[in-house]
């Protein structure tokens, strides 16, 4: 199986855990190709060396209760190297949509010409049942698959987004995510190169809000086969409302779990049950200790509960000062209308 992640080095510890999920639950053997503009071969020897690490520390115990398999397959990494200045300068680039989003439109001319298929996944992903019911899937003559948006209602959408792609929803297209996609890489050879989403993306202005993903719906959106997002895009926000929890979710038919917003490793949103999903796989990463180090500190000096309290009190201070001030106004009012009374009485004695 051909297994494709775009990543920078800040990213190394999560897609070793997103890459220890696929390792745990699998049976044949994996190819794993680590598509970055600054990982060098050190940081596959680390990546290595945590894939070893769980082969020899996966217990009987954790192996039942994440539902591994019994023998772990042979893993090979590959470093595929790109490099983000192939982006034009007005391509949309912030904190939440880095550069390394782009790199899963440049398959074509990246990856190694002997491979004819590849499943990409975002590295906020979690397997937690086998993928080869995905991968070896019939695309039924497309040259993609990817799993729906969880939300298809366009009033979510940006103005761009409606003009960009509602003519394509009127031909019954239904909008998918790009953190799960299977290419068949020989027919995207043949049809497609980097420069077709290049083209769009200047043709809409660089105006796009969700870059790669609108991008893909945009350019692919009548060779895409569009499958349900519960079993292989599984939101890890929607568990609660599903019934899903931690306990259970290896007695469902979900496979791939995503953690798209805030992230569990790190304390920028709310929190819920779910993203235990992603603690319980990440035990198995020889840097597990640190990541939960890194979170516990980013709780334990998180800010915005006082901050929030502080903004409460001084609004409150604000308020009690404005009504001291409306109570004194109105005091003197009081005092000026009691006065003007007895004036006008004096003036109706005296005449």
């Amino acid at each position: 199986m051909n297994v494709a992640l775009c990543l920078n080095k800040k990213y190394i510890p999560y897609a070793t855990v997103t890459m220890i999920s696929i390792y745990i639950h699998e049976t044949c053997d994996l190819d794993f190709y680590l598509v970055s503009g600054d990982l060098d071969e050190g940081d596959l020897e680390k990546i290595q060396k945590s894939l070893e690490y769980t082969k020899e520390h996966i217990s009987v115990d954790l192996r039942k209760k994440l539902s591994a398999v019994d023998e772990l397959p042979e893993v090979r990494i590959h470093l595929v190297r790109t490099d983000a200045s192939l982006l034009p300068k007005e391509a949309p680039v912030t904190k939440n949509w880095t550069a390394e989003i782009y790199f899963r439109l440049m398959f074509t001319e990246i990856l190694p010409k002997n491979i004819d298929r590849v499943l990409y996944l975002d590295c906020d992903m979690v397997v937690v049942h086998s993928l080869s019911g995905l991968y070896n899937s019939d695309l039924d003559g497309n040259l993609l698959c990817a799993c729906a948006g969880a939300n298809q209602d366009t009033d979510h959408m940006s103005p761009m987004q409606r003009k960009m792609l509602l003519p394509l929803f009127s031909e019954g297209h239904r909008y998918f995510n790009s953190g799960t996609l299977l290419f068949d890489m020989d027919g995207m050879r043949q049809k497609h190169s980097f420069s077709d989403y290049l083209k769009a993306l200047k043709d809409w202005d660089y105006q796009v809000s969700a870059p790669d993903q609108d991008l893909l719906n945009y350019v692919n959106y009548d060779e895409t086969k569009v499958i349900d997002w519960k079993q292989y895009n599984f939101y890890a926000k929607n568990a609660a409302t599903k019934g899903v929890t931690s306990d259970n979710i290896y007695d469902t038919d979900i496979s791939v779990v995503h953690f798209p917003g805030p992230k569990p490793w790190n304390n920028a949103g709310d929190h819920y049950e779910a993203e235990l999903i992603w603690w319980d796989i990440a035990e198995l990463y020889d840097g597990y200790e640190r990541l939960l180090y890194d979170f516990m500190h980013s709780v334990l000096t998180d800010t915005r509960l006082s901050d929030f309290i502080k903004k409460i009190t001084s609004s409150w201070e604000s308020t009690q000062n404005e009504n001291q001030m409306l109570r004194s106004q109105n005091a003197e009012l009081q005092a000026m209308c009691k006065r003007m009374a007895e004036m006008i009485e004096n003036l109706s004695g005296e005449s």
